[in-house]
Parts: C-alpha cells; structure tokens; sequence
C-alpha cells in the first residue's frame, strides 16, 4: 500500500524534485512533558505492522530517498519544520499524506497530496474539512480536541461550534479575550472552565517548527 502510493510521485517526478521520507522516532515526544495522557489511548502497535515499516524504511533507503527520524519530536513536526524551511516559491513542498492535522501547514508554498484518493489538498479542501482558513486550524483543534491522540479540547464542543466561534471571534486568544461576547450561556461557561484544556491542547496540535 505505501509503496503503491508513492510510485507514482516519484514516476513523475521532475529533475530538480527532491524527497524526504519521516518517521516517528517512538511514541515519546515533547507533548507528553506538557500532557502526559497524550495518546495514552493508543493501543500497541501490532507486531506485523512494525515489521512492515521497518521493511518500509529499508525500501525507501534503497531507493535512494533519505530517512529521517529525530528524537523527542513527532514525524510531522519535521515535516512542519522542513515545510517551512523550504517556503521560498509558489508550490515549494508538496506533504504525501491524508492526515488532517497537517493542513495547518497549507499556505501559497506548501500543499498536501493524498495519495490514496490521489487529490491535491490546499487552502478551498481544508476549509470544506474544518470551514476554516488553514491559519485557523490550529484554533478550532484547540477547542474541539481529538480522540484519537487524546487532545482533551473544550468538553461540549464539537467541530461545528468550533468552527462557528473562530470564525466569529478570529482565533483562540481573541475568542477568551472576549467571552463576555459569546451569545450561548452553555458554550460561555464551557470555554470559561475549560481555559486551560483548550490552551493545553493549542500546545499540543501546534507542530513544531
């Protein structure tokens, strides 16, 4: 299935294209320091598909695509980081990837490809996901949370609300910065007592750069 995906990008790769392929060093990052029940819900990656990704890692090596791996960080944090090193021209970087929380990173130089659905991810796809702006995401992360890597979020409010309250009010500080505007009672009290969640998971979703 990986290498179905990515055959074809490099198939129709230009000269001057270069490629980088990024792993998770481990489960540990700087997000447990901040959160320590980050992805405490995951369960143990099953033996077959370590076995797969270390034949992944030695396939990619022999095709000539570096590897990188780099402690206390996540994949997509090197990822975010060479992104934006790289932001000097219209289309400068290209994600292989279908993962959502990498659409923070969408700009006028980078975008997203899902190899899978073989669709080019940028800033009108990311809107119809989160119906907000790329910058926004982050924000909307922030109060919504995530399950999957236990990203607690604002209790009581979900994507839509989400999306309603940063639209409104901008971003997150802007939105604590005027509480008093929230119309709904129950969506004011759930953002006043849950600060600090939504602060802590605007940590955590933030890739690191």
């Amino acid at each position: 299935g990986f290498f179905n995906m990515i055959l074809p990008v490099l198939a129709n790769a230009k000269t001057n294209d270069s490629f980088v392929c990024v792993f998770d060093a481990s489960r540990i990052s700087f997000r447990q320091d901040i959160y320590p029940q980050y992805k405490a819900n995951r369960s143990e990656t099953p033996a077959d598909l370590l076995a797969q990704s270390e034949l992944i890692r030695i396939g990619v090596h022999e095709m000539g695509i570096p590897v990188l791996c780099i402690p206390g960080v996540e994949a997509d944090d090197v990822i975010a980081t060479i992104a934006t090193q790289n932001c000097n021209s219209f289309n400068a970087t290209r994600i292989i990837t279908g993962d959502k929380d990498l659409m923070q990173l969408v700009s006028n130089c980078v975008f997203l490809y899902d190899g899978m659905k073989d669709k080019e991810i940028r800033e009108p796809q990311v809107i119809e996901k989160f119906s907000v702006k790329p910058t926004q995401v982050i924000d909307v992360q922030s109060l919504m949370g995530d399950s999957t890597d236990n990203v607690p979020g604002v209790p009581g409010i979900g994507p839509k609300k989400a999306a309603e309250l940063i639209n409104e009010f901008g971003n997150l500080d802007n939105l604590y910065a005027n509480l008093d505007s929230v119309k709904n009672e129950r969506t004011r009290n759930l953002l006043k007592e849950n600060r600090d969640k939504a602060y802590i998971s605007r940590q955590l979703v933030t890739l690191k750069r």
